[in-house]
């Protein structure tokens, strides 16, 4: 079925497939060379960001294969739990800032911190990670985390691109509509001119 006149679907096929007039001009050709220009280095640019997203993900798993070759998870005892709030002092977001503690082989209790997603309470066990030196790591992220964080990267970096070539087309609408005015008021005063000359003669 054929997108009605004036859609939004309409629009949108005939910014890149004009229909056939004679009022179209050489800004108008312009203007649709550079949406289709933008169009395929979008498209061009896939694999690339695909690339760029893959290469994270494995940076990722990399810095988690090492974490896990220089680091083991202890079991400590919650000691303290409240409500994180945002950086600015803002209300709680739903996750809790946990303070736990854990007993070292040579018998000193350590501290850990962190931020617990599912409910937890004082007196609670939780895991933590922490180098040979006893000092609290960040935990490996697992694959599924990694891809995720991959993806993500990619996404962004596709969305970003797409904003840019869409504000550069804007700014391109903008300066070719403001020569598309100027010739519209050369050309009127044109007419103006021969018409008053119609007249007089």
């Amino acid at each position: 079925m054929a997108a009605t006149k004036g859609s939004p679907t309409d629009r949108l096929w005939t910014a890149f497939v004009p229909r056939r007039s004679t009022l179209r001009r050489r800004s108008d050709r312009v203007e649709t060379a550079a949406r289709w220009a933008a169009l395929a280095l979008l498209v061009v640019l896939v694999p690339f960001l695909l690339a760029l997203g893959s290469a994270r993900a494995q940076h990722v798993r990399d810095q988690a294969d090492l974490v896990r070759a220089t680091a083991h998870p202890v079991a400590a005892t919650i000691t303290r739990v409240v409500p994180h709030l945002t950086p600015a002092g803002g209300p709680p977001t739903g996750s809790l800032d946990v303070t736990a503690s854990w007993t070292a082989p040579d018998g000193t209790v350590r501290p850990v911190t962190g931020i617990e997603l599912h409910p937890v309470h004082v007196g609670d066990r939780w895991s933590a990670w922490v180098d040979a030196a006893g000092h609290q790591v960040r935990p490996p992220m697992s694959d599924g985390q990694a891809a995720l964080e991959g993806l993500a990267l990619a996404l962004w970096a596709f969305l970003t691109t797409g904003l840019g070539l869409v504000g550069l087309l804007a700014v391109l609408h903008r300066v070719l509509d403001r020569r598309r005015m100027a010739d519209w008021d050369e050309a009127w005063a044109l007419f103006e001119i021969g018409r008053g000359r119609g007249v007089a003669g």
